[in-house]
């Protein structure tokens, strides 16, 4: 009698340790569980190894999830979702297993808008956060970071994220005030609380929070974001697009799901008794051809991480004040490339220069303009004297300044002269370009 053998393979990635677990069966024969690490060396599979990989196999599937956009869908094809939590059994052995691997989540790496995973801020907390706000398991989320927090009070801040999610809003004001007060410059305890008072209303107490935000971590484009929906809800428009503009903008790197070309057809092994004419819109018109030409063209569809959540605040601004008015306020606020190259090459550049990052983080509103097309000129003897031009108490103190090139006699203003001109000199289209602007990039609706 002959019996042929057969032998199935079955592989999960390990992200913590970098390996790749493999269980190969062979029948008739033995069941081997080993893993291959990046180099292709097999090494033996051991306990705390099969912990991780557990772990990452269920952070996996939440990660995949489908959230309803439907870009989910159509960025895997043909993939069977299993719910990998249906018991409460289960979410005990994947909290306990969230517990003992916690610290080592930064290993895991973190979403696109974040610049460094650390501890609160990576795709363990991450994974962590939705499932328990799509269960509703707030009682469970709760137990698990009180016991954390015993060990680090930085994950306070995603205490306090459940708390608000789990309307309990008091709890979590106090869990804040009492974090800050023993971590000030925890960026996560700020954007937390700054979010928590915008939602609020009250977006005059979560300014100078988002502000010391951005202070405590000013790489992170998290901060800028923040602060910049605080602008927005304050109508503040010119500082919002300031602060867009100096945002920290990530290249997206999604190594989980590469870019894939679009197959001419699709063909899955559906039952017959499962497809409805109904729903089936595989020969129904693709969306391509419903969409205007022109709007085709628009780099709007393929923005990822850092700038679609940019273009996002930039279409809120939009929406709040027209096309028209933004474009009227970014003449006001930024300096056009062409135009500072024109500015560049007629004026020496001079040391008071303004940078728009600071001028963002500090509030100073730009010049507004007088009803005319045109800026006022503010004749503050501080901002003179910041601008190295003496205030008038200089000059009375007999500082030597130097007389500027044209001037008129003080003999002929008073002998009432008709004959007396003015130097005839263009002023310049702009003063003080801020030199940053024209070196960041900001998304354009």
């Amino acid at each position: 009698m002959n019996i042929e053998h057969q032998a199935d393979e079955i592989s999960c990635y390990n992200a913590f340790s970098r390996l790749d677990m493999r269980v190969q069966v062979t029948i008739p024969g033995s069941v081997e569980s080993y893993c291959i690490d990046e180099r292709g060396d097999k090494r033996v599979a051991s306990e705390e190894l099969w912990l991780e990989t557990y772990l990452c196999s269920v952070l996996r599937a939440y990660s995949y999830a489908d959230d309803g956009s439907g870009n989910t869908i159509k960025r895997i094809i043909g993939v069977r979702r299993f719910n990998p939590i249906t018991s409460t059994e289960a979410e005990h052995k994947f909290l306990d297993a969230a517990e003992r691997l916690f610290f080592n989540g930064w290993q895991l790496g973190s979403d696109p808008e974040i610049q460094v995973p650390n501890l609160v801020s990576n795709h363990l907390t991450t994974g962590l956060l939705d499932y328990i706000t799509t269960t509703g398991r707030y009682a469970s989320g709760i137990n698990l970071f009180e016991k954390l927090r015993t060990r680090d009070p930085e994950i306070s801040s995603l205490l306090a994220r459940v708390y608000i999610s789990a309307d309990e809003e008091v709890k979590a004001v106090d869990l804040l005030h009492e974090a800050i007060q023993e971590l000030p410059m925890d960026y996560s305890l700020l954007d937390c609380q700054a979010a928590f008072c915008n939602q609020k209303g009250r977006s005059d107490l979560a300014l100078e929070i988002a502000k010391r935000s951005v202070v405590a971590a000013p790489s992170e484009f998290g901060t800028w974001a923040r602060l910049a929906e605080v602008y927005i809800s304050l109508e503040q428009w010119d500082l919002a697009l300031l602060t867009l503009n100096s945002c920290p903008m990530f290249t997206y790197q999604d190594k989980d799901a590469p870019r894939m070309p679009e197959p001419l057809r699709i063909s899955l092994p559906v039952l017959p008794e499962t497809m409805c004419d109904e729903i089936d819109d595989s020969q129904a018109m693709g969306d391509a051809e419903l969409v205007h030409p022109t709007l085709r063209k628009l780099h709007a569809a393929s923005f990822k991480g850092t700038f679609l959540k940019a273009y996002i605040l930039l279409t809120q601004i939009t929406k709040r004040i027209g096309w028209d008015q933004l474009l009227r306020i970014r003449s006001q606020v930024f300096v056009m490339e062409e135009e500072y190259r024109h500015e560049k090459q007629a004026v020496p550049p001079t040391s008071h220069e303004r940078n728009a990052s600071t001028t963002a983080l500090r509030g100073t509103p730009s010049p507004h303009p007088n009803g005319h097309g045109e800026v006022e000129e503010r004749n503050d003897p501080q901002e003179l004297s910041a601008n190295g031009e003496a205030p008038a108490n200089a000059m009375e103190a007999g500082s030597s300044v130097s007389k500027p090139p044209h001037t008129v006699a003080t003999e002929a203003v008073h002998a009432g002269s008709d004959a007396v001109s003015l130097p005839s000199s263009p002023p310049p289209p702009f003063s003080s370009p801020p030199p940053s602007t024209a070196n960041h990039t900001h998304p354009s609706p």
